[in-house]
């Protein structure tokens, strides 16, 4: 389903990660192919500049404009108790400088469709200066990873995606009541796994695959550079989550899992991919004594290194991690998925079990704890070896 717009106006889709970029290309080139857009990129993280001149190159937008983060950006992280107070009243702030910046790239424009991942990331702050142009305006979501699949309740309609009074607070002050007024104009959500997702509160619609979609993610870096060969060699690939978490130690998490696989295999060949947030040197120093054991440090997304190569017979061990979706239900790979979240609440139990349940030929598995880990390894490479004869 496409929702009406006025097909003589026009869509701005905005993005904030390279993931985002790569859905929204994969939208317009199924959903929108025929309609003229415009590409806004808010500069927060994770925007590779190479996939951003691949996007250009393919002409899928009219204009792709790059919004920098505001130089105050940073001061909303400020120590101490008065810093911290006065990083709440940045609000105006904020509004003034994308009211500027706005103007200058988009001018008189009209747009009829907006399409956003969530309402953080300042997004309404963007909703506001459309509305000025066109009250009303229609909006979409599009998955920008997880929170589309197991959220909390409406957690997409939070300005900021935190818990606790602080960010409430922080939503009213920056915001006004915008995040509760402008959700009527919130009319779906475009998935790549409807099924999987625990949304409720909005119509949920199905991304049709594309295999143009892949082309934009082939292209960003050459095997050599992406040290494709070394995941090729490999059996068992460790997608790492961001750290984070005060009383949450990834470190001995990481030590447990590798403790289990050279337990089963001793000289098995495995691949940690470190997530592209979050000091790496320092959450990943001391590992590299495991014989047979190297860690990627490298930004190129795992998605992509991934999906270019065979991964039947490989086992892909993570956590709360898109990539799991994105392998199997956008680049169609079927490797033994083995999803490990220790610190599952009841919506991420409830995804785990859909995921599992949709999963081809039973090669998903969650478990509890590191010894079912251990016996779920020792299955898979049991079996493995008897076809390999």
């Amino acid at each position: 389903d496409v929702v009406g717009y006025g097909r003589n106006k026009m869509i701005l889709f905005y993005a904030w990660t390279d993931t985002q970029i790569i859905n929204l290309v994969n939208i317009k080139l199924t959903v929108y192919r025929n309609d003229r857009a415009d590409l806004l990129v808010y500069g927060l993280s994770r925007v590779s500049e190479e996939l951003l001149n691949e996007v250009l190159a393919g002409r899928i937008f009219e204009n792709i404009y790059f919004l920098e983060v505001p130089p105050f950006y940073l001061e909303r992280c400020r120590e101490g108790f008065r810093e911290k107070l006065g990083a709440f009243f940045l609000g105006g702030d904020y509004r003034k400088y994308f009211n500027d910046r706005l103007t200058k790239f988009l001018g008189k424009k009209e747009y009829s469709l907006f399409l956003t991942g969530a309402f953080w990331s300042e997004t309404l702050l963007v909703i506001r200066y459309l509305r000025q142009k066109n009250e009303g305006i229609k909006v979409m979501f599009y998955e920008e990873g997880l929170a589309a699949y197991n959220g909390r309740p409406k957690w997409l309609f939070r300005a900021v995606p935190n818990k606790g009074i602080k960010a409430t607070i922080r939503t009213v002050l920056y915001y006004g009541f915008s995040a509760y007024f402008y959700r009527k104009y919130v009319k779906g959500i475009y998935l790549y796994k409807p099924e999987l997702s625990n949304i409720d509160y909005i119509e949920k619609i199905r991304i049709p695959f594309s295999g143009n979609q892949k082309r934009f993610c082939s292209g960003q870096k050459n095997n050599e550079l992406s040290g494709e060969k070394i995941y090729q060699d490999s059996e068992v690939i460790f997608i790492a989550e961001a750290m984070g978490g005060k009383d949450f130690c990834w470190k001995g998490i990481f030590n447990s899992i590798l403790d289990v696989i050279f337990s089963v295999k001793v000289n098995a060949k495995v691949v940690i991919k470190a997530h592209p947030l979050g000091d790496i040197k320092e959450d990943l120093s001391g590992l590299e004594h495991y014989t047979g054991l190297y860690i990627d440090r490298n930004p190129e997304r795992i998605e992509t290194i991934l999906s270019r190569i065979w991964m039947d017979d490989k086992v892909v061990i993570t956590g709360n991690s898109s990539s799991a979706l994105y392998l199997k239900w956008l680049y169609g790979k079927t490797p033994h998925m083995i999803l490990m979240d220790f610190r599952r609440d009841r919506y991420v139990e409830e995804y785990i079990h859909r995921y599992i349940t949709y999963y081809d030929d039973k090669k998903a598995y969650a478990p509890r704890n590191m010894d079912e880990l251990k016996e779920i390894l020792l299955e898979i490479f049991m079996v493995r070896n008897k076809k390999r004869g």
